[in-house]
C-alpha cells in the first residue's frame, strides 16, 4: 500500500504480545474466565422489563453506552456498569471520562426455526464507525 494513501487521522498501535490496543491493558487480567452465579439480581423481572423496552421499536438505538462515572438509569445500565467495574476496575484508565461500557439488548425466540431470531451467532465486535470510515 502506498504510504501517502494512509489516513493520518486514524491510527491504532497494536501490542504484538497480546493483540490489544497498545497501552490500554495496564493492570488488567485478560485471561478468559467463567463465573458461576455472576448474575445475581434482586429483581429479575426488572431486568426483563428493561430488556423488553430497550429492544422494542420505541427505542431507536441499537447500542447503548454507560460512562464509568454515570449513574445508571435502569437495571440494565447498572448491570453493564457492574460488569465493567469487575473487569476494568483495576485499570488506571477505569475512571477516565472516556471509559465505560457499551451494551446492547436483543430479545430472542429460542423456539424459532430462524437462526437469527433464535440466537446470536459467533461474530467479532468492532468499532463500526471506524470500520465504515476506514
Amino acid at each position: 500500500m502506498d504510504a501517502s494513501a494512509l489516513d493520518d487521522d486514524f491510527c491504532v498501535a497494536i501490542d504484538a504480545t497480546d493483540g490489544t490496543i497498545e497501552g490500554t491493558t495496564a493492570g488488567l487480567d485478560l485471561r478468559t474466565r467463567c463465573y458461576d452465579g455472576a448474575l445475581a439480581c434482586d429483581d429479575i423481572d426488572e431486568l426483563r422489563r428493561d430488556l423488553a423496552f430497550a429492544a422494542s421499536p420505541l427505542v431507536p438505538n441499537d447500542t447503548f453506552w454507560i460512562g464509568a462515572a454515570d449513574e445508571p438509569r435502569c437495571a440494565l445500565e447498572a448491570l453493564a456498569l457492574e460488569i465493567f467495574r469487575a473487569h476494568a476496575g483495576s485499570s488506571p484508565f477505569a475512571a477516565d471520562a472516556k471509559s465505560g461500557a457499551e451494551w446492547w439488548a436483543q430479545v430472542k425466540t429460542t423456539a424459532s426455526a430462524d437462526e437469527a431470531e433464535r440466537e446470536v451467532s459467533f461474530h467479532w465486535d468492532k468499532d463500526e464507525q471506524a470500520h465504515a470510515l476506514h
